[in-house]
């Protein structure tokens, strides 16, 4: 985890020094080393001069401070155990893939074609179930370039006849991206992104009503479908209905003290 460290006037190393550690908020995630020291006591350092070492870590991308899937299943158990017997197996693979948290923003989806664009951020307890699942890809080394994408080293999958993948890789963080500079974009400094525990940012009118129900209809197929009775189809067509009255919609989940909240914003057309 990057930091930064500001030593008080006058620091003799061989005395004992008090320490202050501040936690910056959600927009100042990153790897560029500075966005933490733009808000609360970073800009007022100098003024106040505090008689101690202050220390400035930096949060990286996808991941917060508090609370992550780990913290949240568990807690989930002790106060909501019906709610992970409609996730199925969603726990274990979860468990599997290493992922503690997750933002995804889908931009666009062909139904006819079941593919898109967006970008997807993880934080990883660990890299080594996604650098398989590269490895799957035919003739990756002949396909794949490096690439910087803001402070990452990165790199770009050109699948013939197909599609070009951006992404990120490294021990705690996985970014991907299909779509031209999206990558790029995501991850620009001073870019905001929030950290809850999970998100989703969606452009209804980028997708057609028979799109929507297409991409619903295979989502409420899975695991929870079954778990919970199924999804009537008009009950997918209502929902739909209200979606596309919407140019924007983000949904997260988040905690507050030892609540879980879903909360739900946009923008109407």
């Amino acid at each position: 985890m990057t930091h930064a460290v500001r030593l008080p006037k006058g620091y003799d190393p061989s005395k004992r020094w008090p320490a202050i550690l501040f936690l910056h908020g959600v927009g100042e995630r990153g790897a560029d080393n500075a966005l933490q020291m733009t808000v609360g006591l970073g800009p007022h350092l100098d003024r106040l001069d505090p008689p101690a070492i202050v220390i400035f870590p930096q949060c990286p991308l996808g991941v917060q401070w508090n609370l992550d899937a780990a913290a949240a299943r568990a807690q989930l158990a002790r106060t909501a155990a019906p709610c992970l017997a409609l996730a199925g197996g969603l726990a274990a693979r979860l468990d599997e893939t290493g992922v503690r948290t997750a933002r995804a923003a889908v931009l666009g989806f062909n139904a006819d074609e079941m593919s898109g664009t967006g970008a997807v951020a993880l934080d990883l307890a660990s890299a080594a179930f996604f650098e398989r699942q590269l490895d799957r890809i035919p003739l990756r080394r002949a396909v794949e370039r490096s690439r910087t994408f803001g402070g990452h080293r990165g790199h770009s999958i050109a699948i013939p006849f197909s599609v070009t993948i951006d992404y990120v890789l490294e021990p705690t963080l996985a970014i991907a991206a299909l779509g031209d500079g999206l990558l790029a974009r995501v991850v620009a400094p001073g870019a905001p992104h929030a950290a809850p525990i999970a998100a989703l940012d969606l452009e209804p009118p980028a997708l057609s009503a028979a799109a929507w129900e297409t991409l619903l209809r295979a989502l409420v197929e899975q695991d929870l479908s079954a778990a919970s009775g199924g999804v009537s189809g008009r009950a997918i067509k209502r929902v739909v209905e209200h979606m596309l009255r919407w140019s924007e919609i983000h949904l997260a989940v988040t905690t507050e003290s030892t609540a879980l909240v879903l909360s739900v914003s946009g923008q109407r057309r």
